[in-house]
């Protein structure tokens, strides 16, 4: 068995703010997120000193990440995106101040909330996380070719949702 603990290191620093992120959004809750990244890299941990051998890191942690997600959210405990953008939260840039800009990026949440999910998470891990394609299809266990139609589909409807509103 390799040791995985500096490479884990290393996906720590790489990718947690992005794991959070995602988790975020899809949670809408910043405490159940960061629980959420906690123990997809505990997971991991435990899933790499067990002597398995992963593929692509970043991928694995993306899965585990997303399957405590889909159970946190089973348990139903979270918050509507609206009321958070109401209170004024930032995902994109906590630091943000201009009131016009937090306006908009709360628009903008609203509308991706809107998504199913199949297509809000392609669209956040490429565009919000930028993720390439194919570690999304990994991720998703889908094709390359699926995950870019779902995330060409996912622009559309987010296009036709602005159109409506």
């Amino acid at each position: 068995m390799k040791d995985y603990r500096q490479q884990l290191l290393a996906a720590y620093e790489q990718y947690a703010d992005a794991l959070f992120r995602y988790c975020y959004v899809r949670l809408q809750d910043r405490e159940l997120a960061k629980d959420a990244v906690q123990e997809a890299y505990t997971r991991t941990w435990r899933w790499l000193t067990d002597g398995n051998e992963p593929r692509n890191l970043r991928a694995l942690l993306y899965r585990t990440a997303a399957n405590i997600s889909i159970d946190e959210l089973r348990r139903g405990r979270t918050e509507s995106l609206d009321a958070l953008t109401e209170q004024g939260a930032d995902i994109a840039d906590p630091s943000a101040t201009d009131p016009s800009v937090a306006a908009r990026l709360a628009e903008a949440l609203t509308l991706v909330n809107r998504l199913e999910p199949k297509y809000r998470d392609a669209l956040l891990m490429r565009h919000v996380d930028d993720m390439p394609v194919k570690d999304i299809a990994i991720v998703l266990g889908e094709s390359e070719n699926a995950v870019s139609v779902r995330i060409h589909r996912a622009i559309a409807k987010l296009k036709e949702l602005h159109d409506h509103a």
